[in-house]
């Protein structure tokens, strides 16, 4: 995570002039990442502990952990999620890109996240898989969280996101606001943007 250069962060009411895995955890910030396996997965780890990475502190004392409140626990969110696994105990990277994904949406959602930060979060997935993830983003946003995507899929943006912001090089350079946030709107300001830049959304 790269140090702030300046301002601060505010979530809830908590603020912080310096942001680091930990004190992102504390502020109830989530990140679901582009590269599935590099970034956001235990790749050589099974479906249960990815999923349970997060809290695996919770599940037992600090001795022992509980490998059958893990396995309880990570069933509960393979089921929940429908992921497509032989059992939980499967290598993660067995799974299809769009479990995997899932896997990653299940490891954050078990910390009740203030904040969600997602980057190409349904990049590399079937159409199918694609639904189920959006609707597990917008079922987080309606629970009270705040998501803030970052895609270059302008139909996705435009389904999902309350507002649109196009940055080039850390400036804005445009916005669109719902009920002018149409896909068709979308793409012409996009295309009024470099190609080097990136189009965050915000949904909620």
């Amino acid at each position: 995570m790269k140090p702030l250069r300046s301002g601060h962060v505010v979530v809830r009411g908590q603020r912080s002039e310096r942001l680091n895995p930990k004190r992102a955890r504390q502020l109830g910030i989530a990140l679901i990442p582009g590269h599935r396996l590099r970034q956001g997965l235990w790749a050589e780890a099974s479906v249960s502990e990815n999923i349970t990475l997060p809290v695996l502190s919770t599940l037992g004392n600090r001795w022992r952990r509980s490998d059958s409140a893990e396995r309880i626990l990570a069933r509960r969110w393979i089921d929940r999620l429908d992921i497509k696994t032989r059992d939980d105990n499967s290598p993660v990277a067995s799974l299809s890109g769009g479990n995997q994904q899932k896997v990653v949406f299940g490891k954050w959602l078990n910390v009740a996240p203030s904040v969600v930060l997602l980057h190409e979060p349904t990049h590399g997935v079937d159409a199918g898989a694609k639904r189920e993830i959006l609707e597990l983003l917008v079922a987080e946003v309606d629970r009270g969280a705040c998501a803030i995507v970052c895609s270059g899929d302008h139909e996705e943006l435009a389904a999902i996101c309350d507002r649109v912001i196009a940055v080039n090089h850390g400036l804005i350079v445009g916005e669109l606001r719902r009920p002018e946030l149409t896909t068709d709107r979308l793409m012409r300001l996009c295309q009024a943007v470099p190609l080097d830049s990136g189009t965050p959304g915000e949904v909620g």
